[in-house]
């Protein structure tokens, strides 16, 4: 009996644990192995030969055969690569068996039997990966067993989408959209691909309002914006059917909705109780029984209020408290809804616009990272945290979707007055890596041009998003696999330049 090894350790293991010779023991990591075997067997060459090999260690041992030996390819490594046997060998009457092991164990189950095997290298689960990589290495002998156990922690990755992209063919609901965090919300829709929004107020909007209208509309979104008191189920009833007539199907609605009327529990009136909690409560139960089912989605906008409690603010909290039953309750029944309970908001809504509130705060909310560095300061550590990684996507404001707007037009003209190849692509590659920053939610500050973007996580979804960027930015024709190929972003956008 003669084996092939690759490495020393497990050329010690046969001999000490299966008492083979030495000699009889091969190196498998070149061909020199056949002149030994010729050797050994007088040059009559080998009866029997069970091989997983491929290539050339394949070829030779095949010409290693003997008059009328056998060889068998277990595992279909050479068959399934549709290797070419050299025809000579056959002249010795020899014969080729391609077997599949577990195909002849599942025909014949009295071929398979328990038996003990050595050596046995036992890993906790949360080793997978290392004894996987190990495995694939080719340097273990024996078996190598997971061993999973009740207290055991799995290393997982979570599966992230960072940039949701909205239906074209779907009309978007916001109840109360002329509101500051309305407008946000509904700018927030469209540069996720949304065109087409139904803004509902009880007012009209104020003159910022309409100018977030107008923009939204410059911008080729088709936007009404009824006048209409989600907690009057009529007015809310004809609302939505103009909308029927002259907008796409309702996909998803979003109720941002609410009055104030804080004051202590014992001073509060019905009528200051009723006008608090109708919109949130009468509004968020009309809205359910009037829009249609089967919704993408459904969000009310609650509060941490309603968990935690505020001072003066009873009837606030009852309404919040009620949504997030509420939200229960349809999905309860097979529908869309959740309810997100925000805490104080800085840059948009209702405090934004009425500081006075914040004198009374004590906990004051987070800052968006964007305007963070618009005011110049330096964005705090805690904030690079992995749950507040999503944050750094986001652009703030909807002012900033003007400043969007003027940062593609700065960046177009930059790459337009460009002196040479060399400086447009630079220019090109620093938009890139803005981009990149935005699509993946990390710090601009750590991302490097000259650093391939597969080093940053990037996969096929996203070097599409890149490269459909990058055709409508700059007019870049490239493919995915380009962005995939391990190029940095420097080399990706000289190559276009050249």
């Amino acid at each position: 009996m003669y084996m092939t090894v690759g490495s020393i350790s497990k050329r010690i293991f046969l001999t000490n644990v299966y008492g083979i010779a030495a000699a009889h023991v091969f190196y498998s990591r070149d061909s020199a192995f056949a002149d030994d075997i010729k050797r050994m067997t007088g040059g009559r060459g080998v009866d029997v030969i069970i091989s997983s090999q491929q290539g050339l260690i394949f070829k030779v041992s095949w010409n290693s055969m003997a008059m009328f030996g056998r060889f068998v390819d277990i595992g279909l490594k050479y068959v399934s690569l549709r290797g070419q046997l050299p025809m000579h060998v056959f002249t010795r009457n020899a014969s080729f068996s391609g077997i599949n092991l577990e195909t002849l164990v599942e025909h014949d189950k009295s071929l398979s039997r328990l038996t003990s095997m050595t050596p046995i290298q036992c890993c906790s689960l949360h080793e997978a990966e290392q004894a996987l990589r190990f495995l694939q290495s080719g340097k273990p002998s024996g078996k190598i067993i997971l061993e999973v156990h009740r207290t055991a922690s799995v290393p997982t990755n979570r599966n992230i989408s960072f940039f949701y992209r909205f239906r074209k063919d779907g009309t978007y609901i916001i109840a109360s959209g002329l509101g500051g965090i309305g407008r946000s919300i509904a700018c927030w829709l469209f540069e996720r691909n949304a065109k087409n929004l139904f803004l509902i107020s009880r007012s009209g909007g104020s003159k910022r309002a309409q100018d977030v209208v107008t923009e939204l509309r410059s911008n080729g979104v088709k936007v009404q914006c009824p006048v209409c008191d989600i907690a009057d189920l009529p007015s809310l009833r004809s609302a939505l059917d103009e909308c029927a007539k002259t907008m796409p199907p309702i996909r998803g609605c979003i109720q941002t909705a609410m009055v104030l009327r804080d004051s202590t529990f014992s001073k509060l009136t019905l009528c200051e109780w009723q006008q608090a909690t109708r919109p949130k409560v009468q509004g968020s139960w009309n809205l359910h029984e009037v829009l249609p089912t089967r919704m993408d989605f459904f969000i009310l906008l609650s509060s941490v209020a309603g968990i935690v409690g505020n001072l003066g603010q009873s009837s606030y909290c009852a309404g919040n408290t009620y949504q997030d039953a509420f939200a229960r309750y349809r999905t309860s029944i097979g529908e869309k809804a959740v309810t997100i309970d925000v805490g104080v908001v800085l840059d948009e809504g209702f405090v934004a616009e009425n500081q006075d509130p914040l004198h009374s705060q004590v906990v004051t909310g987070i800052d968006l990272p964007a305007d963070i560095e618009t005011r110049g300061r330096d964005i705090p550590s805690a904030l690079e945290q992995p749950i507040f990684r999503y944050m750094q996507q986001a652009e703030g404001s909807y002012r900033r979707m003007q400043d969007s707007n003027s940062q593609v037009r700065t960046f177009q003209e930059a790459f337009t007055n460009a002196d040479s190849a060399s400086a447009g692509a630079f220019v090109v590659a620093e938009a890139l890596k803005m981009k990149l920053s935005r699509v993946l939610g990390l710090p601009i500050a750590h991302i490097n041009i000259e650093s391939a973007l597969d080093s940053y996580g990037v996969d096929s979804l996203v070097g599409l998003e890149l490269r459909n960027w990058l055709s409508k930015e700059s007019g870049a024709d490239l493919a995915v696999f380009e962005i995939l190929g391990g190029a940095t972003m420097l080399q990706i956008v000289i190559k276009q330049e050249t």
